[in-house]
């Protein structure tokens, strides 16, 4: 079965529906997690194509929450929230609405974000391609007999013929980095790893290692609860190793800095669960060469300064067209606002 308007509405005409519903089956008849809705307008009929369930939870009081706990057929929860409260809930389930058919054949885009088996579906429901790509900046539809690619987000509408949005003004960026921002933003990085570059490549691997557990040590806090390692500090999350990293480069502690860095990042080998299995003697745990460990970690902290800082040019792209892609993902704007995507 096609996303087509005629198509579907053959479907409704054809097929006996769901028992109780206005529901009918996509696929297989005994599949139930892929079906369309006939929805009912003013003036109007539309189908909701739907893959999957999603949650709706509605917030309920602790006594509502008593009398209907064990009831048949009713869903409620229990959550700790912090300092002794909770958070009480009714939930259920309800298909998932992947896309909207209108009578025009437009079809609007209505998840903030797609899954695999999301795209698949609408992959097999469409004549395209619809996938994820970081280069893309989210979701994106592909199709090579029409020379089609472009991004896609919630509320997107679009002709299905021509591929262009209906009713909306969507204009596409792609970002590329400008090189002497960029240089500019990573000079504070470059300088305070010159020296520590230096030591390393005078290192061997387990030299290193008993330099990079010193400085956990030092500057981590010391274990004694449910979160303690056999190298006797605390589990720390990746933000954490970052928060001490700037620390450590604000008091020039430059290779205490880049050591906890690599931790933030987890380039091969710089993770506390690798570390005990090294230092306990297991020869199948591989750890980041010391001569290579400047340049992961200066990788990884472009990363994070460009995202900050967005040292970008941007030109204006065509939006149905085939799109260039960038590592740096596209910049999609509707009706003059960022489209978070």
């Amino acid at each position: 079965m096609k996303l087509d308007y005629t198509a579907l509405n053959s479907l409704v005409r054809s097929k006996v529906p769901y028992r109780g519903t206005n529901e009918y089956p996509m696929d297989n008849r005994s599949n139930r997690t892929n079906i369309v809705k006939l929805v009912e307008t003013e003036t109007d009929i539309e189908f909701h194509v739907c893959h999957g369930y999603e949650y709706v939870r509605t917030p309920i009081t602790k006594e509502l929450y008593e009398k209907l706990d064990g009831v048949q057929n009713v869903n409620t929860s229990m959550k700790e929230v912090g300092d002794g409260t909770f958070k009480y809930e009714k939930y259920s389930t309800t298909p998932r609405v992947l896309c909207i058919v209108r009578s025009d054949n437009s079809l609007e885009y209505t998840c903030d974000y797609y899954h695999q088996g999301d795209s698949m579906k609408m992959s097999d429901w469409s004549n395209g391609y619809q996938y994820q790509s970081i280069r893309m900046g989210g979701n994106a539809y592909w199709c090579s007999s029409s020379k089609t690619n472009h991004p896609i987000f919630k509320g997107l509408r679009i002709n299905q013929e021509t591929r262009e949005p209906i009713g909306m003004d969507v204009k596409v960026f792609r970002r590329s980095v400008n090189r002497k921002k960029a240089m500019e933003l990573m000079r504070r990085y470059k300088e305070a790893f010159t020296i520590p570059n230096k030591l390393l490549h005078c290192m061997d691997t387990d030299t290193m290692l008993v330099s990079v557990i010193d400085i956990l040590q030092d500057k981590l806090p010391a274990s004694g609860g449910r979160n303690s390692t056999r190298i006797g500090v605390e589990y720390t999350s990746s933000a954490g190793y970052f928060k001490v990293a700037e620390e450590c480069l604000a008091n020039n502690e430059n290779f205490e800095a880049l050591v906890l860095y690599a931790m933030s990042s987890q380039i091969r080998g710089f993770n506390l669960y690798t570390i005990e299995n090294i230092k306990n003697g297991n020869q199948h745990h591989r750890i980041t060469e010391p001569n290579n460990v400047v340049h992961a970690v200066s990788r990884y902290l472009s990363k994070q300064v460009y995202e900050h800082h967005k040292p970008f040019d941007e030109e204006e792209v065509p939006f149905n067209k085939v799109v260039r892609s960038s590592r740096w993902g596209l910049r999609v704007e509707l009706n003059g606002v960022d489209v978070v995507r």
